[in-house]
Parts: C-alpha cells; sequence; structure tokens
C-alpha cells in the first residue's frame, strides 16, 4: 500500500524582492512539516534589469549580483527536489539566445547556467524549463509556473482527471474547482516577495488580490489535499501541519 506523501509548493519569492516575515514562515513550516517534496514553482530570481525597457526605468539600476545572491539563499534555505523556472528566470534564457551583443548573450548564458548548477547543488533532481509543454507531473499533481492570470482556463489546460493543478505567477493565493472534469482542483500560489516593491504591477487590478504565503498537502495515489498558507491581517501565520488518519469501527 502505498504511503502518503507531503509536499510544499514556493513561488514567487523574485530574489532581492524577497519578503523576509514569508521566506521566515515558509522555512519554519517546512521544519514543523517535513515535506517530503519540496516543490519550487518559479521566479526564484528577478532579473528585474533584464526586463525589456529596463534599462530606462528604474529597475536598469538593480543590482543582478544582489539578485543572484538572494536567489542563491533560497536555493540553500528551501532546497527544492523539483523545480520549474518562470517567466523571470526566462529572460536569462531568451536573452542568452536573441541579444545582439554576444557579451549580454554570453552574460545571461553563463549566469542562467550558475542558477541551475546552484539548484542541482541544493537537492533539485528534476529542473524544467519555463515552457507552455513543460510541466511538472508527480502522481496526481500538475505543476507549472503559470502564464496569465485566469486560474480556471490553466487548470482545465494543465490538470488530469481528479487531479490537482498548482501554479505560482498571479501572486493572489485562489483556489477554484475544475468543472471540465467533475473533480479535480487548481491552486495559485501566494507570493514569497516584497508586494509593495511589484512595481510592474503595482496599479492592475488584480495586485489588490496579492498576498503573502506558500501552499501545502499531500496526496497518495490519486487522492490529495491541498491548502493554502498565508499571513492573515493580524500580522501572524495560522497553519496545521499534522496528518492523522481515522479508520471507524464496523459494528
Amino acid at each position: 500500500m502505498s504511503k502518503i506523501t507531503k509536499f510544499v509548493w514556493a513561488s514567487d519569492n523574485h530574489g532581492e524582492l524577497g519578503c523576509p516575515d514569508a521566506l521566515s514562515a515558509l522555512y519554519a513550516y517546512c521544519d514543523d512539516f517535513k515535506p517530503d517534496l519540496r516543490l519550487g514553482g518559479g521566479d526564484h530570481y528577478d532579473c528585474a534589469p533584464l526586463r525589456k525597457g529596463a534599462m530606462n526605468e528604474m529597475e536598469g539600476v538593480r543590482s543582478i549580483k544582489d539578485d543572484l545572491t538572494a536567489g542563491h539563499e533560497f536555493m540553500r534555505r528551501f532546497r527544492p527536489t523539483h523545480l520549474l523556472w518562470g517567466n523571470h528566470e526566462y529572460r536569462l534564457e531568451k536573452l542568452a539566445r536573441s541579444h545582439s551583443s554576444s557579451v549580454v548573450r554570453d552574460f545571461c548564458s553563463d549566469t542562467f547556467s550558475e542558477m541551475n548548477r546552484v539548484a542541482r547543488k541544493c537537492g533539485a533532481k528534476v529542473i524544467l524549463p519555463y515552457r507552455r509543454d513543460k510541466p511538472l507531473r508527480i502522481g496526481p499533481i500538475t505543476g507549472h509556473h503559470g502564464i496569465g492570470s485566469d486560474l480556471t482556463k490553466m487548470g482545465m489546460f494543465y490538470g488530469t482527471e481528479g487531479g490537482l493543478f498548482l501554479c505560482g505567477h498571479g501572486h493572489t493565493g485562489q483556489q477554484v474547482n475544475l468543472p471540465k472534469f467533475g473533480r479535480g482542483a487548481a491552486y495559485m500560489s501566494p507570493a514569497l516577495g516584497q508586494l509593495d516593491l511589484f512595481d510592474y504591477s503595482e496599479n492592475t487590478l488584480s495586485a489588490a488580490k496579492h498576498n503573502n504565503g506558500f501552499i501545502a498537502g499531500w496526496f497518495k495515489d490519486k487522492e490529495w489535499k491541498a491548502w493554502i498558507i498565508h499571513r492573515l491581517g493580524d500580522g501572524k501565520w495560522y497553519w496545521q501541519t499534522d496528518i492523522k488518519t481515522f479508520t471507524p469501527k464496523t459494528r
């Protein structure tokens, strides 16, 4: 008989923009929960100066070195067993292929290779690129960093019958059922970054729903449970870590 497998999904710490309070909560939760799988959902580095047009804006003056240092520290502390790169890390991969300057291409290629080396050294057995056709699949779980903000559409596209779809990217911490399958659900993780520093989204309607947190749960064969863990209005974090089973006595 298969055993229960516990997991934690963490995403969107955005390198040097990581929220110390949220990251401390994540590490403390992992110490309590002792997950079998630690799933990194992407955007663990921000790579802000490499965004198109950033050189003409405030993002262009931010330090790539500080961003890498913070992202590497997250890898060492969280120790992901499985890792999905997000759209922010994809900036490096894209520029390594397409930038007109060989200096920029070489820098991006070397930096992206360094990030992958650090992730593997910290325990990542599986590392997947940011591709629409490259989701993570483990048992009833399908994971992807996320494309766009429509959680239902992403869940219907990636989810399997009765399964659990996990993503980040939207920073909102929400859950929807997947009516296409009659059962199953999709979860979008809150962010682990400092929300007030996400300048690129500050004037969007979706930013009003951003919050800090992560996702945890378990699965056994095709059965699963998941919950969103986030900071409440009183500044405290409330969570459950014990998993107990109950078998009714037959009469």
